[in-house]
């Protein structure tokens, strides 16, 4: 018998399943072809050939047996309850993934908002401190529009006129 080290042939297996296709017509032309010249050259592959047919004609020779209708509706109702097993499986993945997505949906609007209060409230209060400190200017703008020159101004910051109304701000 050839091993599939020998001659660099096809495994036994694939050999097998190969006669298998030839004996059933199911092989190419291509295919076809080269079983038969295997055939015609390999005495070991010819014998396993001879050896499936003789299987199948003593298949062939075994009586026939119908299904009674028992087994048929029992066969039935076993494909039917798994049927129905698989269709439950179906629909609880499909609700446990519908649940996945809306908590992940949920989870990134929850991130989202935080953060967008975070970001509000940061700004919001360095804009407020913006207006605390310059609060006394604002409080006192009137009377500043009034001096004509900024000199004048840092004349009498430098004497300290304004000291009293920055601590009060700060």
């Amino acid at each position: 018998m050839s091993t599939p080290q020998d001659n660099n042939m096809v495994p036994v297996e694939d050999a097998e399943q190969q006669l298998v296709a030839y004996l059933d017509g199911e092989l190419s032309d291509d295919e076809r072809i080269v079983v038969e010249a295997r055939l015609a050259d390999d005495y070991d592959y010819r014998l396993r050939l001879q050896r499936l047919e003789r299987a199948w004609d003593m298949l062939d020779s075994l009586p026939r047996v119908e299904a009674s209708d028992q087994f048929v509706h029992t066969t039935v109702e076993m494909i039917s309850v798994a049927a129905s097993q698989e269709l439950e499986t179906i629909q609880v993945r499909q609700k446990s993934r519908s649940w996945r997505i809306a908590a992940i949906t949920g989870a990134a609007a929850l991130a989202a908002a935080v953060f967008g209060f975070a970001w509000i409230s940061q700004s919001a209060t360095r804009q407020n401190e913006e207006l605390l400190t310059e609060l006394p200017l604002i409080e006192n703008m009137d009377r500043y529009q009034k001096v004509d020159e900024v000199e004048f101004l840092e004349r009498l910051r430098s004497e300290g006129l304004f000291v009293s109304e920055v601590d009060d701000g700060v």
